[in-house]
């Protein structure tokens, strides 16, 4: 019995290596020469398309093209390109200008040859205020019953409470639209009013790390969007890279408002020992990075989920097996014992 059951475990574990295998995802290959993808674009070369590429979240589904092969000075990209888009390149040389910009802050740079990075970084125009943002509202002069003078919160419907005076919508404004708005209130209750309106807390805008967890699920980190951070700064801010994650597969998902999304690859190596910034990128709200899990940690994963039921399984079989063995055996033992 005990050699039929380790002949069946045997057997399991040797094609474990073959599932595993087959059932591990590759999603964004990463260049396999990282210095020579940033020396490459020192040196004078003819104009080439860039890495940074645009999907379209429908055709993405649909479309999908074979992954695309390595071009000297650009890094490898997966499955993500779309032939709707390669085709309407092609066809027109507008095909690919976006709309304007969101107004919540979006990102600017959707061609790769302008995308922000550390040390060209750039400053957010017109922030633009949403809930749970907390605005420092001062007016001078107030009613002596009723000043007007602290943090207030913009509550879900986009409003903030300004006591005896009444609400003021301010949500989706820039701050000179909010000091205008709320001025334009305070006025029908107070002369020649002096008004200043500042953000005091900046609680709308996220950038999210989400960090592969070898085949047990994914972290997700949210942090506050200040207008300064860097793929390095967002990953220094959880603690570094998780330890079952590859250094190798590591991205930026940008979405955008005309729902594409902007891939921009990050070679994690070079930023930390080598000191280069080409992938060092600047990043605005709503940015998703991506730590992929390391292929061996996911594989051994995959084996622990598929081993440890039949662990199970057989550890029971075998447990009852031996506990009747045991029971036959101390029958038969008090049987021959009553003999003599």
């Amino acid at each position: 019995m005990i050699s039929r059951v380790n002949s069946i475990l045997f057997g399991l574990l040797g094609c474990l290596p073959i599932l595993g295998c087959q059932g591990l995802s590759y999603r964004t290959p990463h260049s396999s020469t990282p210095v020579d993808f940033f020396q490459a674009k020192a040196r004078p070369q003819p104009p080439q398309p860039s890495p940074i590429r645009l999907v379209s979240a429908q055709d993405n589904e649909v479309n999908r093209l074979p992954p695309d092969q390595p071009v000297e000075g650009h890094a490898k990209f997966d499955n993500r390109a779309i032939a709707k888009q390669e085709i309407a390149s092609h066809a027109s040389p507008a095909a690919n200008e976006l709309p304007p910009a969101h107004l919540t802050c979006a990102a600017p740079g959707t061609n790769g040859a302008d995308v922000p990075r550390e040390l060209s970084k750039i400053f957010i125009q017109d922030y633009v205020i949403e809930p749970p943002d907390i605005l420092l509202v001062e007016a001078i002069p107030s009613l002596p019953d009723q000043p007007v003078q602290g943090e207030h919160l913009v509550r879900p419907d986009g409003s903030v409470n300004l006591g005896t005076y009444g609400s003021v919508r301010v949500g989706g404004m820039t701050l000179d639209q909010a000091r205008a708005a709320i001025k334009e209130k305070l006025s029908q209750y107070i002369k020649n009013v002096k008004l200043n309106v500042d953000v005091f807390a900046y609680n709308s805008k996220r950038i999210y790390i989400v960090a592969d967890g070898g085949g047990f699920g994914q972290q997700v980190y949210p942090l506050p969007f200040t207008g300064n951070e860097t793929v390095l700064d967002a990953i220094g801010q959880i603690g570094g890279l998780p330890t079952v994650a590859s250094k190798k597969k590591i991205w930026v998902a940008r979405p955008n408002p005309d729902d594409t999304v902007q891939t921009l690859p990050v070679d994690w190596k070079a930023i930390t020992q080598d000191g280069l910034v080409s992938t060092n990128y600047q990043l605005f709200p709503g940015d998703r990075i991506y730590i992929e899990s390391d292929r061996l940690i996911s594989l051994d994963g995959l084996v622990t989920k598929i081993v440890t039921p039949m662990e199970r399984v057989f550890g029971v079989t075998y447990l009852g097996a031996r506990t009747v063995f045991q029971l036959q055996n101390m029958g038969r033992g008090a049987l021959a014992g009553g003999g003599f």
